[in-house]
């Protein structure tokens, strides 16, 4: 192989291996956003208990807070189901990611020692001539 054809190599991997980074930061930050809703949700809980340990208000009197229950467990589910769909797939890119380093290493090596090689070559060839 010669040092341009691995130069070219190299630059291919590196760029597969940036586009597996960036995608792997759009997942991550999809999960910060999911953790992020569920965390509110524990707040907003919190809040409701600290108000219902109070004194009971409207809402609860007319059973509205057993609706707003409801209606928080299941956006609680739909939000964990998500997040564990996108941890499955974090897991499935890491294993990408993973293995576009390896071939990005590999290119990198295969380009440095071509040109140690077209180096050793040169010089061999200098000495005969000399």
């Amino acid at each position: 192989m010669t040092p341009r054809q691995a130069a070219e190599l190299a630059r291919i991997a590196q760029v597969a291996f940036q586009a597996d980074r960036a995608r792997m930061a759009k997942v991550q930050r999809a999960e910060q956003r999911l953790r992020a809703q569920l965390d509110e949700i524990k707040a907003q809980e919190r809040q409701a208990r600290d108000r219902a340990a109070q004194a009971p208000d409207a809402m609860a009197l007319a059973g509205g807070d057993r609706l707003w229950h409801q209606w928080i467990e299941g956006r609680r589910t739909t939000i964990q189901t998500e997040l564990a769909q996108l941890l499955a797939r974090k897991a499935d890119l890491q294993s990408e990611l993973r293995a576009s380093f390896g071939r990005k290493a590999a290119a990198e090596a295969l380009e440095a020692r071509a040109v140690t090689l077209v180096q050793k070559d040169r010089d061999r060839r200098n000495t005969w001539s000399d």
